[in-house]
């Protein structure tokens, strides 16, 4: 489904391979037998028999999957395929494989196992991230940079406050994808029409037996026709697919011969231009984050379950949360890449923040003239200073400007003109932002 090997991990290839997606719709029926048959509902003969059954050979798999062209889903030559398999056992077994249960059950089911392991694997490799950013952040708390609003310099900060800003939406976003794994991911039970009535009075029991064997959550009720989890999941993938598109895109803009402030410890080449060193980690966030949001717009429109079981809106489902998941996967492993082969250029850091010679700090210079001089005036001055001839450097005309001296003092200039208030208050700002990180849970 996925062609391009950059958009793909071994995790997300293995998740979505037919023989997981088979084992995972065979762990709803061994745990729907096991449940069942604990509440005396099927015989415990039966429920062992179902769960003798383990498949490995392709050509199941692949048998299924051609059937689900023409009866509607996989789960219907599943089940046929796994009664047959039992009828050859003991043909008294069979009229209790997938009791009670429907289509529906056992595929939305076997949706939220994969969503579970694809939310465990990212909320694992999101904390990993977030280390290697914590540390860049610590190592360069004081390392000073141009701070640019608008693609324009603007003013001073330090390195470790712009990653530190990262690492805080990296931990968000983990914590996120913790509570919706935890609290959104839930088993599907509730039979032809969502009312469990061939299960009763055993139904509620058998569904929370099955969401503390399947580790899922107990919705307590059946949620066949209300998709906001499904929704949710993928927003939660979405989110987590911005921040990293915005760390890429801070890192591709820092790239940049004029900027040269970082680079990346494995670039890539050019087939016609040897002297090129081009990005390659990070094009794939900054590739996955339209693509993800344009299918999570498609999943808010299939909401419209219409009745108790959607013609074409649940389909379209299959299609996206298995992209969605294996492109996120994707844009985290890049990012992780990235980060742990980064190369910082702290000189060139401070060249460029040097090279604005006291020029990001016009703001500063015309609250400190305004408590001597009127604000008219101050702005004059300032204006004055930005439109003349500057070759030298804003700071040098600001410091042979007299009315400027006698307003403010030479040494009050020369200190606003080093920045060091600025990059005091951004490394304190890192500090706190960091120290806030190891104490949100």
């Amino acid at each position: 489904m996925i062609i391009e090997p950059q958009f793909r991990t071994k995790f997300g290839d293995n998740l979505w391979s037919d023989k997981e997606r088979i084992g995972r719709m065979l762990a709803f029926e061994h745990c729907l037998a096991n449940g069942q048959a604990e509440v005396g509902l099927i015989p415990s003969e039966s429920a062992a028999a179902i769960n003798s059954v383990e498949w490995d050979t392709a050509g199941t798999f692949t048998h299924i999957f051609e059937q689900a062209k023409t009866v509607g889903n996989p789960a219907i030559p599943f089940i046929e395929s796994l009664k047959v398999s039992l009828a050859s056992q003991n043909s008294l077994v069979v009229p209790h494989v997938h009791f009670g249960a429907t289509s529906q059950d056992l595929l939305d089911t076997s949706v939220m196992l994969a969503l579970a392991a694809t939310f465990d694997q990212i909320h694992s490799n999101l904390l990993d991230i977030e280390n290697l950013l914590t540390d860049l952040s610590e190592r360069h708390k004081s390392t000073p940079m141009v701070g640019r609003t608008l693609h324009q310099q603007a003013a001073p900060i330090t390195f470790g406050l712009k990653v530190a800003k990262w690492a805080m939406a990296i931990h968000e976003a983990a914590q996120k994808i913790k509570r919706t794994r935890h609290e959104t991911l839930a088993v599907q039970l509730g039979g032809p029409a969502g009312t469990l009535t061939s299960m009763q009075p055993h139904g509620t029991q058998i569904r929370s037996f099955l969401a503390t064997q399947l580790k899922l959550s107990d919705p307590g009720y059946s949620w066949h026709t209300d998709r906001s989890r499904i929704l949710t999941a993928c927003s939660t993938m979405a989110q987590v697919a911005g921040i990293l598109a915005k760390i890429s895109n801070d890192f591709l803009l820092m790239m940049q011969n004029e900027i040269g402030e970082i680079s990346e410890g494995n670039p890539g080449g050019s087939s016609s231009m040897p002297h090129k060193q081009n990005p390659v980690c990070t094009l794939i966030p900054l590739s996955v984050l339209p693509i993800i949001s344009a299918q999570l717009a498609t999943i808010a429109s299939l909401q419209a379950h219409p009745q108790e079981r959607s013609a074409g809106e649940w389909h379209a489902e299959w299609i996206i949360i298995p992209s969605m998941s294996s492109l996120t996967l994707s844009g985290i492993e890049q990012t992780h890449l990235l980060l742990s082969k980064l190369q910082v250029n702290d000189s060139q850091m401070a060249k460029n923040l040097e090279n604005t010679k006291g020029s990001l700090a016009t703001s500063e210079l015309k609250n400190l003239l305004s408590s001597s001089i009127s604000a008219k005036r101050s702005s004059e001055l300032v204006e004055i200073l930005l439109k003349g001839d500057n070759t030298e450097g804003f700071s040098i005309a600001a410091l042979a400007n007299s009315e400027l001296v006698a307003a403010v003092g030479k040494e009050e200039l020369q200190t606003l003109f080093s920045y060091r208030d600025h990059l005091k208050e951004s490394e304190q700002e890192t500090k706190r932002i960091l120290n806030k990180i190891k104490t949100i849970s």
